[in-house]
């Protein structure tokens, strides 16, 4: 049985695992936290990524590699509008927001 005493070391080690993407592709982390809904009848993907925008466009090998990664997904998940919206970049202040509409 645990000791009340280790829970909270626990909690702590889980927390920050659960916020390490450091091994996941761009495709990966548009699955990560990704919510969809319709709205004017069109179907809107979007996705909380858990990097900076910079990050973000590195794993996926670049802009134009992050264009067609963020392509192939809104066309997986047959949505018309997918939007990626980026941690704030602690060097710059700024928040990324990428799109792509079919």
């Amino acid at each position: 049985a645990l000791r009340s005493r280790t829970l909270p070391a626990m909690a702590k080690v889980l927390f920050a695992a659960r916020h390490d993407t450091s091994g996941l592709d761009a495709s990966q982390l548009l699955d990560l936290d990704y919510k969809q809904a319709s709205a004017a009848g069109l179907q809107i993907g979007a996705a909380s990524i858990l990097a900076t925008y910079g990050d973000f466009e590195e794993r996926a090998g670049g802009a134009e590699g992050l264009y067609a990664a963020m392509r192939a997904k809104a066309a997986d998940r047959g949505v018309d509008v997918l939007v990626a919206m980026s941690q704030v970049d602690k060097a710059t202040g700024l928040r990324g927001l990428g799109y792509v509409a079919a």
